[in-house]
């Protein structure tokens, strides 16, 4: 199988998960492609809608692959720009599978984790996209390499 895992990280947590995943798939015969989303400018700086202060300089083309998996840090309790204009950007996603995948800092419910999963699924599952259930990893308060364990084997 073809997959491609679709990740943008500011800090090196989310590329790290996304690299524990391409690890683990890596083996049981499926070619993983990771694309690390790149920026001009800062995503943090003007996040109102039409105010964008960067540009994704490398937007993947996920035409040849079965199955997608795309994730992204959690900011200020939503889903991080990035990762959601990038999804919105992929062509060719209708009947492909799609695991969405994110990190976080705080360990409580109700902090953006479900809701960067959930929101990154319909952008997905608006352009077609099979929708599978995604994970979280959590940093603080918790174990961090077991909570990134627990998201590759999810």
């Amino acid at each position: 199988m073809k997959i491609a895992i679709v990740v943008y990280s500011k800090t090196g947590s989310c590329l790290s998960l996304a690299e524990l995943i391409r690890q683990a798939l890596h083996p049981k015969g499926h070619e993983v492609t990771l694309f690390e989303l790149k920026v001009e400018g800062d995503p943090t700086v003007g996040k109102q809608p039409g105010k964008a202060t960067y540009k994704i300089l490398n937007q993947p083309d996920v035409s040849a692959f079965d199955v997608v998996i795309a994730g992204g840090p959690v900011w200020a309790f939503r889903a991080c720009c990035v990762i959601k204009e990038a999804i919105s950007a992929l062509d060719n996603l209708s009947g492909k599978h799609f695991i969405p995948f994110t990190t976080m800092s705080f360990p409580f419910r109700g902090m953006g984790g479900t809701a960067t999963l959930n929101t990154l699924a319909k952008i997905a599952r608006n352009k077609g996209a099979k929708v599978h259930k995604g994970a979280i990893a959590r940093k603080m308060l918790r174990n961090y390499p077991e909570e990134l364990g627990n998201a590759v084997h999810h």
